[in-house]
């Protein structure tokens, strides 16, 4: 059926223009039926969301949006046309490298939640909702370092490494958290990727329940 509907269009297409027909061509209906799937299968308390950085074309956000319970973005432009969808469904945002006037714009914006890679950017996170007097849930990205893991291939400059912090500073970033000083940072656990980090629960001792699965 698929197949007779690309070679319409394309026949279409043609007709309108001359040379090569290039386009990305999304099977919505698939699309639509698969996630449901997905979410039927979920264990009762986990929630999905979709980050849009696999593909942030509004036809397949608008598609999934009544199906999970939010999404994940990585910029300023990726949480704009998420709010373009809706400007009250629950957002993750967990940029890399993220600036002062990022935070201030992604709490404007009503995130839900913003992950922070390393101590620098708590101590900006605090910073930032202190002055606009607004509370925040946060999670730390953290990255396991255990012989059993796996070399991870992203990379930002360099020699390829993990997005992150160590494990070994998590100690002192729930310390920070903890301060009398910070009024308006919540934690609320940690951020890992499974298919980076190959989670072990043990590796976070008493606060292995307070982990999200990417």
């Amino acid at each position: 059926m698929y197949e007779n509907i690309i070679k319409r269009w394309v026949k279409k297409m043609k007709k309108q223009k001359e040379g090569l027909v290039c386009a990305n061509m999304h099977d919505l209906l698939s699309l639509q039926t698969r996630i449901k799937a997905i979410k039927s299968i979920l264990p009762r308390k986990t929630r999905l969301f979709y980050a849009i950085k696999a593909n942030s074309n509004a036809n397949i956000l608008e598609t999934l949006f009544p199906h999970i319970d939010g999404f994940e973005v990585a910029s300023l432009g990726e949480l704009r046309k998420v709010r373009h969808i809706s400007e009250e469904t629950p957002v993750l945002f967990s940029g890399s490298g993220i600036q002062d006037d990022e935070l201030e714009q992604a709490l404007q914006a009503g995130v839900s939640y913003i992950h922070v890679k390393s101590l620098l950017e708590l101590r900006k996170l605090i910073h930032v909702a202190s002055d606009l007097n607004q509370d925040i849930n946060t999670l730390i990205r953290i990255n396991l370092h255990e012989h059993t893991l796996p070399v991870t291939n992203v990379t930002l400059a360099g020699k390829p490494s993990p997005f992150g912090m160590d494990e070994w500073t998590t100690e002192e970033a729930l310390a920070i958290l903890q301060d009398v000083e910070n009024t308006h940072v919540h934690f609320q656990g940690f951020h890992v990727v499974s298919g980076i980090d190959l989670l072990r629960y043990s590796s976070f001792g008493p606060e292995s329940s307070k982990l999200e699965f990417v």
